[in-house]
């Protein structure tokens, strides 16, 4: 017994020290590609990671890149590793984790191009804003354009075109500086006129200068978007499902959800009989058609029945229910695709955190 156990001990052993060389040869046979191509004067990623339209290749690339800036020797022969290092050291120094830093060159991979100069003044800028550091960092995670921007010049604009804007209140310096807290993109979008054109559009939809002052504090990304993106969405709301437009105030995360979203919901819990056109829409309801899930809207439509039995047959219920709500889905592209406008506005960087949803307290029936 002790020898066959000897005997096997040493076939482990044996296995474990062949793996173990297949890996070091593995490492010295790519660390020697990797010197042979940096002999050669070739760079380790032959195009500028902005150049790779595909976010898989470039994320695979950027993760190169990153692997390559712990070697030092790679790092002193090759300048797009090199690159990498200094700019990753920036944001390190500003309070960035590598993992965010990433996912910022995953977005807006230019960022590798700035210098040491241009990203401290483009942060002292923000902070001459007064805005904390704390602050800034997640402005750049929701929005990492904002820092290839010239905020010396830029930032001071914006804030003055915010301020123009034909409400009453006015917006003060320091709500203009929230609003931009809250949605970075407004830096990169509107010139005085698209405000103008968005706000008189608003005004002709019939909201007033206080509401338009609210709804603009609470949502800021509406700023963003297109006109028509927003009559659309209004009419969908206001005219066809016969909310009112107090709605929109209450809950203006109806701008950040598709059209067709709302609509097929809509249309379906018609098909279900839990509303009608006549069907008063109250917030609850609104909110129900637009931040649950999938699984969750067809979860409420249960808890609303009377289901009884254990919870296997609840179950195999709920996921009958929602094969036919899929089903659904498509039967409606089919149906109201010709129909409805296929516009979309689409989730920004600046959305609200996702809420707390719970259904218990959702009331859809008629």
């Amino acid at each position: 017994m002790a020898l066959f156990l000897s005997s096997k001990a040493r076939k482990i052993l044996f296995e474990y020290e062949q793996l173990l060389l297949i890996c070091t040869n593995h490492y010295f046979v790519r660390k020697s590609q990797v010197l042979s191509s940096l002999a050669d004067k070739n760079p380790l990623v032959k195009k500028p990671i902005w150049s790779y339209d595909n976010k898989g290749i470039r994320h695979k690339k950027i993760k190169q890149l990153l692997r390559f800036t712990e070697e030092k020797d790679v790092c002193e022969k090759d300048e797009s590793v090199s690159q990498m290092q200094r700019v990753a050291k920036l944001f390190t120094e500003l309070g960035f984790t590598i993992e965010e830093f990433e996912k910022l060159l995953v977005k807006k991979p230019r960022i590798l191009e700035l210098s040491k100069a241009k990203l401290t003044s483009r942060i002292n800028s923000l902070k001459k804003a007064s805005l904390p550091e704390d602050t800034i960092k997640k402005m750049i995670l929701k929005c990492p354009s904002v820092i290839l921007l010239d905020l010396e010049t830029s930032l001071p604009s914006k804030l003055n075109l915010l301020k123009k804007i034909a409400i009453t209140p006015h917006l003060t310096q320091d709500r203009c500086i929230y609003l931009v807290q809250k949605c970075p993109s407004l830096l990169l979008a509107c010139n005085e006129q698209d405000l103008k054109n968005k706000i008189n559009s608003l005004r002709r939809i019939g909201f007033n200068n206080q509401q338009l002052n609210e709804l603009i504090m609470k949502h800021p990304a509406l700023l963003t978007y297109s006109v028509e993106a927003v009559e659309e969405k209004i009419k969908l709301v206001h005219e066809i499902m016969g909310g009112s437009l107090v709605l929109f105030i209450k809950f203006p995360r109806i701008f950040s959800s598709s059209t067709r979203r709302i609509r097929e919901r809509y249309e379906y819990l018609k098909e279900e009989g839990f509303l009608k056109d006549n069907t008063y829409l109250s917030e609850n309801k609104i909110r129900a058609i637009v931040i649950t899930t999938d699984i969750d809207f067809v979860s409420l439509l249960l808890t609303k029945g009377s289901h009884e039995g254990d919870e296997e047959f609840k179950k195999k219920l709920l996921t009958r229910k929602l094969n036919q709500f899929k089903w659904f889905q498509k039967s409606f592209l089919e149906n109201f695709g010709n129909d409805l406008t296929k516009k979309i506005i689409e989730k920004t960087d600046d959305d609200e955190d996702n809420e707390s949803f719970n259904t218990e307290e959702v009331d859809i029936k008629i």
